[in-house]
């Protein structure tokens, strides 16, 4: 993953795609490279599940605390769909496996 440095912020330059059954699925699971080795992983309810018609929707992610200081943060863009193959942009990988926890809470 290829960021920006903004201030105490980190911001990716390209989006990471949800893949083909994002409106399908119920619960989004996808992972990004961070900086210094760190990996992302984001699960949750997928807010754009059975919403026909929508093309080129983004989820804007903030995590605090993984900036380039405690006080910044790494700023990411999903995009529905798949990336186009002409892109430099990461896929996103399913995360596979039980991610523990209860399911109906609110990422």
């Amino acid at each position: 993953v290829v960021v920006d440095w903004r201030g105490d912020d980190l911001v990716c330059r390209s989006p990471i795609y949800l893949g083909s059954r994002a409106l399908q699925e119920p619960f989004l699971s996808t992972q990004a490279s961070s900086v210094r080795g760190r990996q992302l992983l984001l699960w949750g309810r997928n807010p754009f599940v059975h919403d026909r018609g929508t093309t080129g929707a983004n989820l804007r992610v903030r995590v605090l605390g993984a900036g380039m200081t405690q006080d910044g943060a790494l700023e990411l863009t999903c995009r529905l769909g798949t990336a186009p193959t002409s892109s430099t942009a990461q896929p996103s990988r399913p995360v596979s496996g039980s991610a523990g926890g209860d399911p109906s809470a609110t990422p």
